[in-house]
Parts: C-alpha cells; sequence; structure tokens
C-alpha cells in the first residue's frame, strides 16, 4: 500500500510531520540490524586434519539466509557489513576415524581461533555422531569475517561434518 505523502501524522511531542518523513525515521531506527545465518544440511564435508592441536577452518557451508548487514564468504564464513558486538550461535554434528579423540569446536575472526563459545567432546566410537554446540557474544568490525574452527587434541584422525550451522545477530553497537 503507498501512502501519499501530503498525510499528516503525529508524531513525537505533538510534532506534525509528513507520514514519508515518519516512515524514513522508522527506517533508520532499525537500519542498524544484522543478522544472518549459514548452514550445511546432509551434507558430508570431510575435514583432513595432518597436525594434531591444530585449527582447521570448517567448509561446506551451503546455504545462507536471512543476510541483513553480513554477508556469505564462500563456504565457510559470514562477513561483517555493520560493526557493534554480536549475538553469536553455532551447533555442528560430525564423525570422526577414530574412538576415543577429543576435538574441540571454537569460533574464528578473521582466521583467529577466539576462545569465547569453545565446546569440546570425546569421540565414543569410530563412526558414531558427536554433537556440539555454543553460543558467544563478539564484536565484530566491518569486514571481519566470523568462521568455525575444529581441532583435534588427541591425532590426526579427521572428521566429517554432517550438520552444522552459525547465526549472527547484532545486539549492540
Amino acid at each position: 500500500m503507498r501512502i501519499p505523502s501530503r498525510i499528516i501524522h503525529e508524531y513525537e511531542e505533538g510534532t506534525l510531520i509528513e507520514m514519508n518523513e515518519f516512515i524514513n525515521d522508522v527506517v533508520a531506527a532499525f537500519s542498524d540490524r544484522a543478522y544472518g545465518t549459514m548452514y550445511q544440511d546432509n551434507n558430508t564435508e570431510l575435514i583432513s586434519i595432518a597436525s594434531q592441536d591444530t585449527n582447521y577452518i570448517i567448509t561446506g557451508f551451503s546455504f545462507v539466509d536471512h543476510l541483513t548487514g553480513v554477508q556469505s564468504s564462500g563456504t565457510s564464513a559470514l562477513t561483517c557489513n555493520n560493526p557493534g558486538i554480536y549475538y553469536t550461535t553455532w551447533h555442528i554434528s560430525f564423525t570422526s576415524t577414530g574412538p576415543n579423540i577429543g576435538f574441540e569446536v571454537s569460533l574464528g575472526i578473521n582466521g583467529v581461533r577466539q576462545p569465547e563459545g569453545t565446546s569440546h567432546a570425546v569421540t565414543t566410537a569410530t563412526g558414531k555422531e558427536v554433537l556440539l554446540g555454543g553460543v558467544a557474544c563478539v564484536r565484530l568490525k566491518r569486514d571481519d569475517y566470523i568462521n568455525l574452527f575444529i581441532l583435534n587434541h588427541d591425532g590426526t584422525q579427521d572428521a566429517t561434518i554432517e550438520h552444522a550451522s552459525m547465526t549472527v545477530c547484532k545486539i549492540d553497537d
């Protein structure tokens, strides 16, 4: 529905303004909102682990959704267009080629592991699915990118990512 600009509307403390000005003020109030999701579903993305205690970027995110103020950076990251503090949540399921292997999944900003939102798990059997998730608040600057890392604490057994998702939502400047 198009509202003619000549319509007058009362706004803040009885001041009269045109409806278009009112709408522009409302849009401006919410223009710093930023959020986005990337995920993979029923995708077998092999992460080859060559070195123990080394962070490997989780790739294979084939779907992105609800991108506002962030953008997809290929198949492994979201890039911030709107700086601020972001609430991030992630979930992952994977299998490993060995039992009793300690894995860690963590957030990365600009390719650097972050301690916030890190989760650990030990595999119980070869090929048995492991579920991990994490939540963190992180500060992102314009053009920062955020991704997920996986690390094997106990050897070089690979991980196969079956499902993964990461969502970011700006909560403050």
